[in-house]
């Protein structure tokens, strides 16, 4: 079954600085819970939106998705690789105090991609992630995008 892409909203958007082409969507999972079911749904509202990338953040992993543009179905969207967090992620694992927490860690993950803009972000990667950042994320996303919520927070 294909979910419309105005059914599934990502959490973060990364746009071209003119704000109009969209580069990269981020959905933050604090609980990962339905991991696969939230995966499908990244891939197929990448292939709606003819995004070229993907991340799927918890407070223990990173999923980087690349769109390789072979077809219109999900096979065309690939892992690229899952990858440990940071390690200051590990304490919204405890956390389950609802949206302000769910808000919280949206608002750690955005500031996280903020700094991958910077040469102290990116050292503070561990090397295999460093490598698919650099490929991936930095030259043609973040160096030139914005970070931003796809939608407000719940109060």
């Amino acid at each position: 079954m294909v979910v419309p892409a105005d059914v599934f909203e990502p959490d973060l958007i990364i746009t071209a600085e003119e704000g109009t082409d969209l580069v990269m969507v981020v959905e933050v999972k604090m609980c990962p819970t339905h991991l696969a079911e939230t995966e499908s749904q990244l891939r197929q509202y990448m292939l709606a939106m003819r995004c070229p990338f993907g991340l799927l953040a918890t407070p223990k992993t990173l999923g980087l998705y690349d769109d390789q543009y072979l077809s219109a179905s999900e096979d065309s969207v690939k892992l690229i690789g899952e990858y440990a967090a940071p390690p200051d992620w590990a304490i919204w694992e405890q956390r389950r105090d609802g949206a302000q927490a769910r808000g919280g860690f949206e608002d750690a993950v955005q500031g996280w991609l903020e700094r991958l803009k910077t040469e102290s972000g990116m050292r503070s990667l561990p090397p295999d992630f460093r490598e698919a950042a650099e490929e991936y994320l930095v030259p043609s996303l973040l160096s030139q995008g914005a970070v931003r919520a796809a939608h407000p927070h719940a109060a």
